[in-house]
């Protein structure tokens, strides 16, 4: 019970069964005991569950001196996703240069496809089908010796902003190269549910 990587990924587990609440209750119990390895953890989840605010609040109670270069590498993630969420704002209330600004922002190396993916959902959430597509083909030309996991969090953005044809293209692609994890395998899987969701509604 006090291992914080046990927790975790018993914590992925019941976020992939729905159970979301208790998932992150069992995450941030690792946080509790205010060790390094605990808070990271905790930070990884809220990360991964689309909260960087809480992530950012748990990584900055492990001291400067007390960080790796993995939680380091968080940080600079998460500072991304604050220069997206800002640029963003701007798109929404018509700020000049704010589309340039989310586009450049797209073409940063991105070994996760966190920063990549966040822009693609900030132009989706703004109505902009073409300046989603235009993020996820320059974020994939920029970080193109990146993991599958790059491709999967963009194809999973790409799904939300509505570009389903260019998502399904993106996981074909994925899984003809290979070299996938299972936790990446299921997360194709929870993909593709969602595009056939979303094919057979427009069908219907």
């Amino acid at each position: 019970p006090t291992d914080p990587w046990l927790r975790l990924d018993l914590a992925r587990a019941l976020r992939r069964a729905g159970r979301s609440g208790e998932a992150r209750a069992v995450a941030e119990e690792a946080a509790r005991g205010g060790t390094a390895d605990g808070l990271y953890a905790a930070a990884l989840f809220a990360e991964e569950d689309g909260r960087p605010g809480d992530a950012g609040a748990f990584l900055n109670r492990i001291p400067a001196g007390s960080r790796t270069a993995d939680m380091q590498r968080l940080g600079t993630r998460l500072a991304a996703q604050r220069e997206v969420a800002t640029a963003a704002a701007r798109l929404r209330a018509g700020g000049p240069d704010s589309r340039n600004a989310l586009l450049t922002l797209a073409a940063r190396p991105d070994p996760t496809g966190s920063t990549g993916a966040a822009v693609v959902r900030a132009f989706g959430d703004a109505g902009d089908s073409f300046g989603a597509a235009e993020a996820a083909r320059i974020a994939t030309a920029a970080n193109r010796l990146a993991g599958p996991g790059h491709r999967i969090a963009l194809a999973g953005a790409m799904l939300s902003a509505g570009l389903d044809a260019e998502a399904e293209a993106l996981l074909a692609g994925v899984e003809a190269a290979g070299n996938v994890t299972p936790d990446q395998r299921r997360a194709i899987a929870q993909l593709r549910a969602g595009l056939a969701v979303r094919t057979s509604d427009r069908l219907n």
